[in-house]
């Protein structure tokens, strides 16, 4: 990354890249950011993406949208009282439509 910095720094002060271009914008972007941008490389392990908050996020975004079509009450509540076993099922790795006799 300290690398990367350089790089960046070196099109900008050799005039290799216009700064007003996009390229040039993205990297005064990058370095006037550096700090905030390159934190997570501080932290060992940190992952790299969010996927796994996008994911339940989405979940819950798409119950919201459904339940749009809830006629009662009582059937939201029926609703988000399912949503909330699946959801549980799913983070302790059970299958939540298995069948156990």
């Amino acid at each position: 990354m300290n690398d990367l910095q350089q790089w960046f720094e070196a099109q900008l002060n050799e005039r290799k890249v216009e700064p007003n271009s996009g390229l040039g914008k993205a990297i005064g972007y990058m370095l006037r950011h550096w700090q905030a941008l390159t934190l997570f490389l501080r932290e060992p392990g940190a992952p790299l993406d969010n996927n796994l908050v996008e994911r339940a996020l989405k979940k819950a975004i798409l119950h919201r949208k459904n339940s749009l079509f809830y006629k009662t009450l009582n059937g939201a509540d029926v609703g988000d009282l399912y949503m909330t076993l699946i959801h549980t099922c799913e983070l302790n790795d059970v299958n939540p439509l298995r069948i156990s006799h």
